[in-house]
């Protein structure tokens, strides 16, 4: 079995501009340069359009990319790609290279994979 105690020095960011303020995005990075993992909580709806689907039985309403609840302003996971996530984090100043890494060789050595 997998140990998981190595994860507890890394950061995991949500980094689609909803969950994290994009200057939060940065700041983490810049605070923890190497450990920041680039996670997605993705529905099925991830990379589709805005519109109304169902997460388990719960009615989701994505408008503008953000999906909550239907009816509330509760987030209800996103439609976050690690894609969009790296743009998201490029364009909040973190070099490119480093959310690259945050997507792929972090997380990999994380896992302990080679």
């Amino acid at each position: 079995m997998r140990r998981w105690t190595t994860i507890a020095c890394r950061s995991s960011l949500i980094a689609d501009g909803i969950h994290l303020d994009p200057a939060l995005i940065a700041a983490v990075f810049r605070a923890a340069p190497g450990r920041v993992v680039l996670v997605t909580d993705a529905m099925a709806a991830a990379a589709a359009s805005d519109g109304d689907y169902v997460l388990g039985d719960l009615a989701v309403e994505v408008r503008d990319g953000k999906a909550v609840l239907a009816g509330t302003d509760t987030i209800a996971g996103s439609t976050l790609t690690l894609a969009r996530a790296i743009e998201v984090c490029v364009a909040a100043g973190v070099p490119h290279a480093q959310a690259v890494a945050a997507a792929s060789d972090v997380p990999r050595a994380v896992l302990g994979l080679a």
